[in-house]
């Protein structure tokens, strides 16, 4: 791994999972003491998503990772682009269990409701995809008509 490097492990959508950050060609976890919102803000805008607000997990809810806890107590202000630039305890200082690794979701990226295409070689063709529940999902062929195709259509502003 490239030094400083921040993945999200374990979630279910690529914007969510534990947080694990590339030290000495190493991964390691970031314990959750101390471990809020602008903390996954900075984590979130270093994965590529600033946009998106953050939502803070605790308690390894994305799991205990197979990696040793690495930082903990995060005070980061915010401005930071990597979250290696934070202030924080470091391995050598933790006293912190497995149970307690930090995760965060990055955001949701659609609203219910919403529909994209997707995968096709224009931007008015391919998949149809819809939001349900702020996760993009597949729609079931059986049953689809051009009446519903049309619906979508609309929907996206074609006519």
């Amino acid at each position: 791994c490239e030094e400083g490097t921040v993945r999200l492990v374990d979630g279910i959508i690529e914007q969510e999972g534990r947080v694990e950050v590339c030290i000495d060609s190493v991964w390691g976890s970031v314990c959750d003491e101390g471990w809020d919102k602008t903390d996954a803000h900075v984590v979130c805008r270093q994965m590529g998503h600033p946009e998106l607000e953050p939502i803070v997990f605790l308690n390894s809810y994305f799991g205990n990772g197979q990696y040793p806890i690495i930082y903990s107590n995060m005070k980061c202000g915010g401005w930071e682009n990597n979250i290696h630039d934070c202030q924080k305890e470091t391995f050598l200082e933790l006293k912190c269990p497995s149970r307690n690794v930090a995760g965060v979701l990055c955001g949701y990226d659609c609203e219910d409701g919403d529909v994209r295409l997707v995968g096709g070689t224009t931007k008015n063709e391919g998949t149809v995809e819809v939001c349900f529940d702020n996760l993009w999902g597949l729609i079931e062929e059986a049953g689809w008509s051009d009446k519903d195709a049309e619906i979508v259509c609309k929907q996206l502003g074609y006519e």
